[in-house]
């Protein structure tokens, strides 16, 4: 054989090889596209009420299977780097093992098992696209699923409204079981196609398309607090600009913030529950209060550890249920429509702090990277921590939840200490050249 075909046939092998890891990448992304999809919990309900994470529905078994494969085959190959993100991220680590410890007290142990395995699932997975894939690769990928949520969505609105429309409640439901699922997705991507379409550059047409069928499937779910949650994440572009100017005390600054955001946010939502209550067109909304009043007398009873992870409900709920029609309501509530309160039901106040302490300082980092770059990732991290916190504020508990928002929570929650730790190595690197510089001059 010749030098030439020789030369030739290696240059093939390299082409064969680029394409095959191509494909492969392809795949893999067209596979987390996929299990964000069903994580938000799309097509996966086997009847009204019943939740896919305790059905027997072939459906949701096979889908379930595949995602724990898929999980462990990614952990299997990025394991290192995963546990060593994990372990730089404490408070969300600590949090899993009481959650894990908690079954020992768990009134139904064998639920809350259950129930664990998916959320222990979902944090390896946002793990994973952590370490896996950049902020503005995550942000492409969510953007993907939440373009096939939406635009699947609207027809089934518009034109099979037994299936797309949920009657009893009043709103539109799309491809999920409740309006307000429906409403707390479309808040991501509302708020997601609105940072893609106003930063990014060329297809901009195609993005205020989507974010406009987005915010009409937004204000069709009938879902409030979603609605208000799109305008409350806008305060991050002034934000963006007064951030990024030159402060004295931009730490203390930057704390100062972090914890009037978190309070200014929970008043804001509570108020908002107590306003809709005073209207009096919601059944959820005007039992909410009494319902969060019954709760906090509960936390009270068991306040150091709480009632064991998802325990309380498989306990509780017949008395609670008889403590609302005490005070005139007859609404049935399955959980506290607050991640907060259900957080400390669940783990008490260890439990509630652990969580208070990641969100901390994930809106701290999530404004640091807010105030040193520009870039459509650092808006939407700020943004989306936002959302968040408004869901789990009035809305319901998505900490701990084996849902689309932990994975999402977990996988940024990790990116930005990956980012933080990754400009801090580069200032440091930056500092030592130039001590190097200056001691080369000087000789």
């Amino acid at each position: 054989m010749t030098a030439k075909a020789s030369s030739l046939e290696g240059a093939g092998r390299t082409t064969d090889s680029r394409d095959s890891k191509a494909r492969n990448g392809f795949l893999e992304k067209a596979i987390v596209v996929f299990i964000i999809l069903a994580t938000s919990n799309a097509w996966i309900y086997p009847e009204p009420g019943i939740s896919p994470l305790i059905s027997r529905s072939p459906w949701f078994s096979l889908i379930n299977a595949a995602s724990y494969l898929f999980t462990f085959v990614v952990f299997f190959k990025n394991w290192q780097s995963i546990i060593f993100y994990l372990r730089k991220e404490k408070f969300i680590i600590l949090l899993v093992i009481l959650a894990c410890l908690s079954t020992q007290w768990s009134p139904n142990a064998s639920l809350s098992l259950q129930l664990l395995r998916n959320v222990i699932r979902l944090t390896l997975l946002g793990s994973y696209l952590a370490v896996r894939y950049s902020l503005k690769e995550q942000l492409q990928l969510l953007a993907w699923a939440m373009a096939i949520a939406v635009l699947v969505s609207l027809p089934l609105c518009m034109l099979l409204p037994n299936h797309g429309f949920h009657h009893a409640l009043d709103g539109c439901r799309g491809i999920y079981n409740h309006k307000n699922h429906l409403g707390r997705i479309t808040l991501i991507s509302t708020v997601l196609f609105f940072v893609f379409a106003f930063k990014s550059e060329g297809a901009k047409a195609f993005r205020w398309i989507l974010f406009g069928i987005s915010f009409a499937l937004l204000v069709l779910s009938n879902s409030k607090t979603s609605l208000l949650g799109f305008f409350v994440t806008l305060i991050a572009f002034p934000l963006q600009k007064s951030l990024q100017q030159r402060y004295k005390f931009r730490t203390l600054f930057l704390v100062s913030l972090t914890l009037s955001i978190i309070i200014t946010i929970s008043l804001v939502a509570i108020n908002l529950v107590i306003a809709l209550e005073s209207i009096g067109k919601d059944p959820t909304f005007s039992a909410r209060l009494p319902l969060w009043g019954i709760l906090i007398d509960k936390v009270k009873e068991q306040p150091l550890l709480g009632y064991g992870f998802q325990g309380f409900w498989s306990s509780q709920r017949k008395m609670v249920s008889l403590l609302l029609v005490s005070e005139g309501y007859t609404w049935r509530a399955g959980h506290a429509h607050s991640g907060f309160i259900e957080t400390a039901l669940s783990l008490g106040l260890v439990g509630l702090s652990l969580f208070s302490l990641s969100l901390f300082s994930g809106i701290f980092r999530s404004l640091q990277l807010l105030r040193d770059s520009s870039t459509l990732e650092s808006l939407w991290t700020a943004q989306f921590l936002v959302c968040f916190l408004l869901v789990n504020a009035t809305i319901e508990s998505t900490i701990l939840a084996p849902n689309l928002l932990w994975m999402l929570y977990v996988s940024i929650a990790i990116s930005l200490a990956r980012n933080r730790r990754i400009a801090l190595e580069r200032i440091a690197s930056h500092r030592a050249l130039t001590e190097h510089s200056n001691a080369s001059f000087n000789r």
